[in-house]
């Protein structure tokens, strides 16, 4: 069971960094088996693993890599022109946009077609993502048509101009909706540091005043933490499932709690973070055994989300938010010590983190699991503050002033280190993790050879007599201790 859940988590690892890194393993998928397969039949022969687990292990490897390959191969950008000439695109908005610094939003797109400056059209496909001045949200499912010319680096196009073609039904409630709360929370909320929050843990939009947080949650470690993710959700899904549990029952109570949380998701937009935790959510339903349920649902969650939302593979906040998880159910199977799940999301995030800024912060080591219980009481302060106002709204103001002060406390921390400190902090938390295991196995068979093999039979003084025979019988007492077993044994 442990190799199971061992080899199940490396899988999904080796397969998140070589999809999101686009790497070009995931483009043979022959010598990827070979390769795969040669490596099986070596741990089969020298380490002798069972037979059963490890073809579990590479079928679920190997299924991750085919999928993942499907998932690169459909979000790369393809033009049908060179890149330099491209002046026009055409595509549909897969996530609602970002606000930038520069008053400027962020919006990523499936193409739909590209046009040179001479007026050369030609089918287009996969993910781009393109920077536009204007101030209004734009909701996923909007068709979108941009002027402009690719960035020298190919990765983001420089739009001068843009039309809005159409937009979806859902697409327009959406948008209503966003933009109606974002009034009330206007009218109830005054602190503009506490509003600002409240909008982005509620419905993941940012102001001009969400980069201050947003700046001091980067430099403590804890950016994670702002942005809604499957810890945000949680708070929903156990929300939701209490109340249900009440009035149909634990069993039926999980599954109608479900509603609340999808039409949540459904309100703020397919984040891939959003749509991973829901998804394990869903799979974590199905009849299966306690131990393996939490890889079961990530296994199945990720190979879901690579098939039909194939496109989150290209935004980082699908790579940290399935490193992050994947270290917290491997973490189950490893010993028990101080702050393992932050130590173990650190772990799994530093490389992601590594690759988009080029450092990585041990600040949340510390700073993370206080933040993370200061955030949960936020997000409901900011949910009571949207409903009914009043004093939560003064109790949001002053939570959000103590969690500027612990943001500000971490950054004064130096702790952004580099990739050969990454290395270090590796090896020192595998040598902790492997003094821990084998100190808990030796006290085990201590106390197992010590305490467990000798067994005391006692009777309780009585009359021993047959029956029906006259007097008393002989009252006896026996102690029986069962010889030494040698360790070896």
């Amino acid at each position: 069971m442990q190799f199971l859940l061992l080899g199940s988590t490396l899988s999904v690892l080796l397969s998140l960094y070589a999809v999101c890194l686009q790497s070009s393993l995931v483009c043979h998928p022959l010598a990827f088996a070979l390769l795969l397969g040669t490596l099986g039949l070596l741990l089969l022969v020298v380490c002798r693993f069972p037979a059963r687990s490890m073809l579990i292990c590479l079928t679920v490897t190997y299924t991750l890599y085919v999928l993942g390959g499907f998932a690169v191969g459909a979000s790369k950008p393809s033009f049908g022109f060179e890149p330099y000439r491209l002046t026009h695109m055409e595509g549909v908005l897969i996530e609602d946009s970002l606000l930038t610094r520069s008053n400027k939003q962020v919006i990523r797109l499936t193409l739909q077609s590209a046009a040179t400056q001479e007026g050369h059209t030609a089918e287009a496909s996969g993910v781009v993502s393109a920077l536009l001045k204007t101030e209004e949200l734009l909701v996923s499912g909007t068709a979108i048509e941009m002027d402009g010319r690719l960035s020298e680096t190919g990765d983001l196009f420089l739009c001068t101009s843009f039309q809005v073609i159409s937009l979806t039904s859902l697409g327009l409630k959406r948008r209503s909706s966003l933009s109606h709360l974002n009034i009330v929370l206007q009218k109830r909320i005054a602190d503009t540091s506490a509003r600002s929050l409240a909008q982005m843990l509620l419905l993941g939009q940012s102001s001009e005043a969400s980069f201050i947080l947003k700046d001091a949650s980067l430099g403590a470690g804890c950016a994670h933490l702002l942005a809604l993710s499957g810890m945000h959700l949680q708070l929903f899904l156990l929300l939701s499932s209490s109340f249900c549990s009440l009035l149909f029952g634990p069993y039926w109570g999980k599954r109608f709690g479900f509603l609340l949380p999808f039409a949540y998701v459904v309100l703020v937009g397919p984040k891939p973070s959003l749509v991973r935790a829901l998804l394990m959510h869903l799979f974590s339903l199905f009849p299966v055994s306690q131990e393996l349920r939490p890889v079961f649902s990530l296994l199945l969650a990720y190979a879901v989300q690579l098939w039909l939302f194939w496109y989150a593979v290209t935004s980082f906040a699908f790579l940290f938010s399935y490193a992050a998880i994947t270290m917290l159910i491997l973490g189950r199977a490893l010993p028990s010590f101080p702050l393992k799940t932050t130590a173990l999301a650190i772990l799994g995030t530093a490389p992601a983190s590594m690759i988009l800024t080029g450092s990585w912060n041990l600040a949340g080591l510390l700073f993370s699991y206080p933040a993370g219980l200061l955030i949960h009481l936020l997000m409901l302060l900011s949910l009571f503050s949207l409903i009914i106002g009043g004093y939560p709204v003064i109790l949001l103001t002053q939570c959000t002033a103590l969690l500027e002060d612990l943001l500000a406390l971490a950054t004064d921390l130096p702790l952004v280190f580099s990739s050969q400190a990454y290395l270090l902090y590796l090896l020192v938390l595998l040598t902790c993790i492997a003094l821990i295991g084998y100190a808990g196995q030796a006290l085990h068979k201590r106390r197992r050879y010590r305490n467990e093999l000798d067994l005391c039979l006692r009777f309780t003084e009585r009359n021993h007599s047959p029956f029906g025979a006259g007097g008393s019988g002989d009252e006896q007492e026996v102690w029986t201790e069962l010889p030494d077993i040698p360790p070896s044994a």
